[in-house]
């Protein structure tokens, strides 16, 4: 019986023989499987960006109000310091210093920055960061807004405003999220931004996200003199409370997919990548059938020429399979067919 390393010498001596076949083998399976993976994420992905800021949210309540920042410690008092998020919705223009190109973005200000996790950027989302940034000066941007202008956490942006001043940002975390139909959202601190506007309608306040509390018992305490009268002055005929169930389930029917077509989508681009792999596997097969006579006659048992064979093509599609599963995800890890792949679970 010939020794394990004499067969082991013959195998290593007669790959040279099909490498041909094997490197055709390797490029067509990892190509098959890439493209499985890249469409069969696809429309997973875009549908849990979409849905993130509320499946992923800890709030529970959110509310449209008016609320100026001399009334956060107020506001802060009867929903709960550490469960509530104050914010003001921002029509901004984002700019990498130096340059004069911006980008338009919604930007929630907010004078609640303990709560940032309260609102529509958690920590679950994020995929960058947190960077250490001053307390007034840091913004968070969703994946698409951070790709767009070509930064990262620790990276300087800013906000131009109408008065011709340019609000200096750091950017801290970057979140794998799409906010509504925004193509572009961010998070940030209203102070600089505030300090620029003072004595302006833009100071005012008009988010209110609630932990741990019903959208009835969030609307009591707005049905309260005080915070009816700041409806009153902000020309709110009342403040529209919904829960995030209620959201999240909106956003759910209005997403560009059902998770019905998500799922039989995901299974075709698999089991085309599969019948693309087994086709180019007994491709190979049969070659090596041809190949195998040549073996033979160079001094390879018969009873050798399968076993060699197997495990040519166990190493070979078993690291194909690993390389096209790379391959796949670098289409949203470089932005190509999304900003960014979702956290996991």
């Amino acid at each position: 019986m010939p020794s394990t390393n004499s067969v082991g010498s013959r195998w290593l001596t007669l790959v040279p023989i099909v490498r041909g076949d094997l490197v055709r083998l390797a490029a067509a399976v990892t190509a098959a499987v890439s493209l499985a993976v890249a469409l069969g994420l696809i429309y997973s992905v875009q549908r849990e960006l979409n849905l993130a800021p509320y499946s992923r949210g800890l709030y529970d309540t959110t509310a449209d109000v008016m609320f100026v920042p001399s009334d956060v410690d107020r506001v802060l008092a009867d929903f709960g310091p550490d469960d509530t998020f104050l914010g003001a919705w921002w029509q901004a223009s984002i700019a990498v210093p130096g340059s004069s190109a911006t980008i338009d973005a919604d930007v929630i200000m907010t004078l609640t920055p303990h709560t940032t996790d309260v609102s529509f950027f958690p920590a679950a989302t994020r995929v960058d960061g947190p960077a250490a940034v001053g307390d007034d000066e840091w913004i968070d941007l969703d994946a698409a807004l951070a790709r767009a202008l070509g930064v990262g956490p620790g990276d300087a942006i800013e906000i131009p405003t109408t008065g011709g001043a340019r609000i200096p940002y750091t950017v801290r975390s970057v979140h794998a999220q799409r906010l509504d139909s925004r193509p572009y959202s961010a998070l940030a601190s209203a102070v600089p931004a505030f300090r620029e506007t003072r004595g302006t309608d833009e100071e005012t306040m008009s988010l209110l996200m609630v932990r741990g509390k019903t959208g009835p018992e969030v609307a009591t305490i707005l049905a309260q003199p005080f915070y009816q009268q700041r409806l009153h002055e902000g020309k709110l005929e009342e403040a529209f409370v919904t829960s995030r169930s209620s959201l999240l389930e909106s956003v759910s029917r209005s997403s560009s997919t059902s998770i019905g077509m998500v799922l039989v989508l995901a299974v075709l681009a698999l089991a085309g990548g599969i019948g693309m792999a087994a086709r180019e596997i007994d491709v190979f097969g049969r070659r090596y059938e041809a190949r195998a006579a040549l073996l033979y006659r160079l001094g390879m048992p018969g009873r050798e020429s399968a076993p060699f064979g197997l495990v040519a093509v166990t190493v070979v599609v078993t690291a194909a399979l690993a390389a096209g599963g790379v391959v796949g995800s670098e289409f949203y890890t470089r932005g190509v067919l999304a900003p960014t792949l979702p956290p996991s679970t």
